[in-house]
């Protein structure tokens, strides 16, 4: 069976739901081992996507996921240092980079292979569709730019692909899927000198504009807003009226959106006034709701934020709600704060 042949299979058994410590998966897995430099960079992609499906969704006691895993940087680094990949195909640069990218410092640190990739990058940057040069910014923000000479190529990449997803024409910006824009501001926080505010203008303005953008998605824009602390006076506005309106979506107790981190947002600006008129209706929509509740019972220092967005938003609370909290949640507060400083 030819090693591209074993691949395949691998990854039809899995599809099909058939267990990874099966002997016809253990053997294939071991074919691939074997035939880990045979592969191009297109299968070391297909193999490196279906090693973390596997070890994610399955809890095989095998240590042949994890022998792949370990070998697959040495057999990227065999074909950019023996030039056996085509490096003027920018798909191909592309999936080099998310590779690496994915495989971390850690387990590639070859400068010299990584700035051939980069400089072959930076060549054919301009060459790239809107879609690969968001994919491309974000592969460069994840990657450890430690050495001089990476860090000005990816420099340069950077800015030119920027410069790309700064002019595309707001039809072209539609077209792009929501979460490849959410990850470009996600993977800044490994690369923050690489922050740019034109970047986080265009995306605060097409993630309330454009319809693929979800509720989620623009918490997620705002959290990066928050970590990086630029001000969308806009998209904070929105979730003050969603609160306001008691949405659904953002008090799903099961979401990923945390509400109590969206009043934080509001205390960022200097004049909160210019996101929403009164904060008193907010915050009480927020206290009472099940989903403040939820959050309260499994982190009690939940209250605590809570409390102190109130205070830097001039929200005056009852005795009652103050009273609450040195009753029911200080102590457990004080417990888990000196339980986190442990760890």
């Amino acid at each position: 069976m030819e090693p591209s042949e074993a691949l395949l299979s691998l990854m039809t058994l899995h599809k099909l739901g058939i267990s990874i410590d099966t002997l016809l998966a253990q053997a294939l897995m071991q074919m691939v081992r074997f035939s880990i430099n045979e592969y191009s960079v297109d299968e070391m992609h297909q193999l490196a996507n279906l090693l973390r499906v596997i070890q994610k969704d399955s809890h095989t006691k095998s240590t042949l996921p994890d022998a792949i895993k370990l070998a697959l940087p040495y057999a990227l680094k065999n074909q950019i240092n023996n030039k056996e990949m085509d490096f003027n195909n920018p798909r191909t640069l592309l999936l080099c980079l998310d590779l690496i990218s994915t495989f971390g410092s850690d387990r590639f640190s070859d400068a010299e292979a990584l700035r051939k990739i980069l400089r072959f990058v930076n060549r054919n940057v301009t060459q790239h569709s809107l879609r690969q040069n968001s994919l491309l910014l974000s592969y460069i923000y994840s990657l450890d730019l430690s050495d001089d000479d990476c860090q000005a190529l990816g420099r340069s990449i950077a800015s030119k692909c920027i410069d790309c997803i700064i002019n595309a024409d707001e039809s072209e910006l539609e077209l792009l899927p929501s979460n490849i824009l959410v990850n470009v501001l996600a993977k800044m926080r490994k690369n923050p000198s690489f922050y740019n505010s034109k970047l986080f203008q265009l995306i605060n303005k097409t993630a309330l504009q454009n319809e693929n953008f979800t509720i989620k998605d623009q918490y997620f824009v705002a959290l990066q807003n928050w970590n990086f602390k630029f001000v969308d006076y806009n998209l904070l506005s929105r979730f003050a009226q969603l609160i306001e309106e008691n949405d659904l979506m953002l008090f799903d107790p099961d979401g990923q959106i945390s509400v109590t981190n969206v009043l934080q947002f509001f205390t960022l600006p200097s004049n909160s006034q210019q996101i929403h008129g009164d904060f008193t209706r907010i915050c009480e929509n927020i206290r009472t709701s099940k989903f403040f509740k939820s959050q309260v019972s499994k982190s009690r220092m939940m209250y605590f934020y809570f409390l102190k967005s109130c205070q830097l938003l001039n929200v005056h609370l009852s005795e009652d709600i103050i009273q609450e909290w040195f009753n029911n949640h200080l102590q457990a507060a004080a417990e888990e704060s000196v339980s986190t400083s442990k760890r």
